[in-house]
């Protein structure tokens, strides 16, 4: 008996172990948390947004009140977006209680129409929440943190977001202290750190009067800190239960919008980008979040869903950059919204063919380094007679390249480009936005924006039919001398323009013009002119001639 009792209990033993063992194998290859746990951020890295959505469902919770409740969508695994939809609902509940225990009362939450494309990145969201209500007539707010990990759907500690002998106090002082510095010179300038000359400078105002005009001055400054105050904030946010916090790819914010601090400058300690990354896609789509973008780069939520956007390396010489710019109102109006996402995808047959050509280029010159941004930006027309028109226009933009010496200050500066002005100004592409706003970023270069070639091809469809519209003919009714009427019109605005111009100099102008159009305009290319000359459809030609007014909608 005592023998048959040793035996069951080996057995026993051998299974629990086997069944441990079996569980930790099956969690290892079901992730990659504990291979990944302290890879620090690659400044020179990419990462990817999640190919989730987020939306807000108006829901009746258990505490009475009716509000828009965040939820996210897409994961393969069922299971677990209910366990994080289900947290989510369940902490608000709990706080909305709260507040209407304590008298509050009229309660909504900040809503944005924009934050239905909040994605978070590398297998993590987070996201503040926000309560509005009243108290005894006075607006209140409350915030609500939500951190999570997309693999097993559990929340996120603030511990979880760094390495395992990270300096956590050093991190959240360096966070306070950067927001109390700021704070305490609101009235004088705005202040920063140089990291190259490791001291705080700030950037004041002031009058020249030999220019008659403000000019910026820097100098070196020190601010005056109150170390019991910083000592006193640490202290709350280690030792209180919930440590609140939320996080973007670029920032990490501590408890509110103010005290923060860039992933970028303490990039050797944040794991957070690589920690849940799985071999296994965990989404039911892939084509929803951005993709390759630039570590610590400053996404913005008012992405838009349908916005192409590709970069990278074509070739080791070049750098190139596609923008598909849709037009954001098409929803309203039947029925671009279809035919604009089928003309989008014609769109990029004809930017990707460009590309090729200039890996060509690049491939003959190793000399240079190459810039190339390739972009499309669809617009549509309807007036009160109604023409369903919608045009691409495929825009060229070459950089003057450089000599390939300078490849790797171009690449640091490029990265730099895209982290700061690109993904948060969701209209803008990065290359241009950084040149059209005046920035200093490419001064070494030379390169200024009068100095890029641009190149402009449109092209023109039925937005009922996805015909193509190739020629003016298609335009204008049968037999119609167009070509004499858009010429008559175009000496009049040149001679408005240039009052002096003698007749043989308009008719040489005239002559040689090259007419476009596109959803708006009838556009004149007049040599000599720095702008094109634009012909408004409908208010500089009578409409009576033009074949594209009073079509038959189904």
């Amino acid at each position: 008996m005592k023998k048959l009792l040793l035996i069951v209990l080996a057995f026993t033993i051998i299974s629990i172990s086997l069944t441990g063992i079996l569980i930790l194998v099956k969690n290892n290859s079901n992730n990659s948390i504990w291979k990944n746990s302290e890879k620090t951020i690659d400044l020179y890295g990419t990462f990817d947004e999640n190919d989730i959505t987020f939306e807000k469902l108006s829901k009746t919770v258990n505490s009475g009140e009716n509000i828009q409740i965040p939820q996210i969508k897409g994961l393969k695994d069922k299971q677990i977006e209910n366990k994080i939809n289900q947290d989510i609902e369940k902490r608000i509940d709990k706080k909305l209680k709260e507040i209407k225990d304590n008298g509050g009362q009229k309660i909504t939450d900040k809503y944005n129409d924009n934050e239905k494309c909040y994605r978070g990145f590398s297998n993590v969201w987070s996201y503040k929440y926000t309560i509005i209500y009243y108290l005894e007539d006075k607006k209140e707010e409350e915030k609500i943190y939500f951190n999570y990990e997309l693999v097993n759907g559990e929340k996120l500690n603030f511990e979880d977001l760094f390495t395992t002998n990270a300096d956590i106090i050093s991190i959240i002082r360096r966070a306070f202290y950067r927001t109390m510095s700021e704070n305490s010179t609101e009235d004088i300038g705005n202040i920063y750190f140089d990291k190259e000359k490791n001291i705080w400078m700030i950037q004041l105002n002031k009058y020249d009067y030999e220019i008659e005009d403000n000019v910026n001055v820097y100098e070196e400054y020190t601010p005056s800190i109150n170390e019991y105050d910083i000592n006193k904030k640490i202290n709350n946010f280690i030792n209180s239960e919930k440590q609140e916090f939320y996080f973007t790819p670029s920032r990490l914010y501590i408890g509110n919008d103010y005290d923060c601090i860039e992933f970028k400058d303490i990039a050797n300690e944040v794991v957070i980008y690589d920690k849940y990354l799985t071999d296994e896609n965990l989404y039911e789509n892939n084509n929803i979040g951005n993709k390759k973008l630039w570590t610590c780069a400053t996404v913005g939520i008012y992405q838009y869903d349908n916005t192409y956007q590709e970069y990278g390396f074509a070739e080791d010489n070049l750098f190139y950059e596609i923008r598909m710019l849709p037009d954001y109102d098409a929803d309203s109006y039947y029925p671009f919204k279809d035919a604009i996402e089928k003309i989008n995808e014609k769109a990029i047959e004809p930017i990707k063919s460009k590309l090729e050509e200039y890996k060509k280029i690049a491939k003959e010159n190793k000399d240079k380094f190459y810039l190339l941004l390739l972009e499309n930006s669809i617009n549509y027309s309807t007036s009160e007679d109604i023409h369903y028109l919608i045009s691409v226009n495929i825009n060229e933009f070459i950089f003057p390249p450089v000599n390939i010496s300078e490849k790797e200050g171009m690449i640091d500066k490029i990265i730099e480009c895209y982290r700061y002005y690109n993904l948060a100004f969701y209209n803008n592409s990065g290359l241009m936005y950084a040149i059209e706003s005046g920035n200093d970023i490419f001064d070494n270069q030379n390169i200024t924006y009068d100095k890029i070639e641009r190149k402009e091809d449109t092209k023109v469809y039925d937005a009922r039919n996805l015909k193509e519209i190739n020629s003016l003919d298609e335009v204008f009714v049968d037999s119609y001398d167009y070509m004499s009427m858009l010429k008559n019109k175009l000496s009049f605005i040149i001679k408005s323009k240039e009052k002096n111009i003698s007749q043989e100099e308009l008719n040489n102008f005239v002559d040689n013009a090259e007419f476009y159009f596109d959803a708006y305009y009838i556009k004149a290319n007049v040599q000599g002119f720095d702008n094109m000359i634009y012909l408004k459809n409908w208010e500089d030609i009578d409409k009576s001639v033009l074949k594209i007014y009073d079509l038959d909608v189904e």
